[in-house]
């Protein structure tokens, strides 16, 4: 179960999907400059935002949740646009 506390952030830059826990945690420190071991969520899309990975630190080890969206999430794609910050941040979930 995951915190009601945890941060969210949402990479708005595209990254590329072959990616694994090593890639988005530097992606994670390069880009928003935080620490992927901080306990908070950091959710990243594909180009076409029809693949989605979250990446998560719970204490123990790195936690990496893939969403494919090519079929159920047609109408998430559409809402989802790209804007001009690399990072939006929720306060809680």
């Amino acid at each position: 179960m995951i915190p009601s506390t945890v941060r969210i952030f949402v990479c708005t830059e595209p990254q590329d999907m072959r990616r694994s826990f090593d890639g988005l945690a530097l992606a994670t420190r390069q880009v928003l400059g935080q620490d992927p071991r901080s306990g908070a969520l950091f959710v990243f899309a594909n180009r076409r935002g029809r693949q989605l990975r979250v990446l998560w630190w719970d204490g123990g080890g790195y936690t990496l949740l893939c969403r494919d969206c090519t079929r159920r999430c047609s109408s998430c794609r559409s809402r989802m646009a790209f804007q001009t910050g690399r990072w939006s941040s929720t306060d809680t979930v």
